[in-house]
């Protein structure tokens, strides 16, 4: 179980976020930013990166990859530098992980969950997970 350590002040809201899947083209990312933007703090759940390379030919297809990171050698750097960046500044308690971001590791020995996790200050979950959350004293 992951215990959300600092207090809620009143009001102050908590946002899961799951499944975004950077580096995919039709993620909305103006949508996502939207949802960052008017939150307080998160809960990033698992496949937060879409982490699907030229070397999975059952999934791969070049045109799901975001033109923004298409032509780079280095996709999963490239995903996990989007993750950061999108949300640099704000508040993230704890990142999880999902299939994408544990086939990253089997097929590509890159931490992908523990790596955001580090870059955003944040707490690490599993695959599965329990968050407790206080709220009042």
């Amino acid at each position: 179980m992951y215990k959300i350590k600092q207090p809620f002040a009143p009001g102050t809201s908590l946002t899961l976020l799951s499944d975004l899947h950077v580096g995919c083209s039709t993620t909305d990312y103006d949508l996502l930013q939207s949802h960052i933007e008017c939150a307080d703090r998160f809960v990033l759940g698992g496949d937060l990166i879409d982490a699907i390379f030229p070397r999975d030919h059952k999934r791969y297809d070049p045109t799901d990859i975001h033109p923004r990171i298409q032509n780079r050698d280095d996709l999963l750097s490239a995903q996990i530098d989007w993750v950061e960046e999108l949300f640099d500044g704000a508040t993230v308690e704890a990142v999880g992980q999902g299939n994408h971001e544990t086939s990253a590791l089997r097929h590509h020995y890159d931490d992908s969950a523990k790596e955001i996790a580090k870059r955003l200050n944040a707490g690490e979950l599993g695959y599965t997970d329990v968050i407790r959350v206080k709220c009042g004293k």
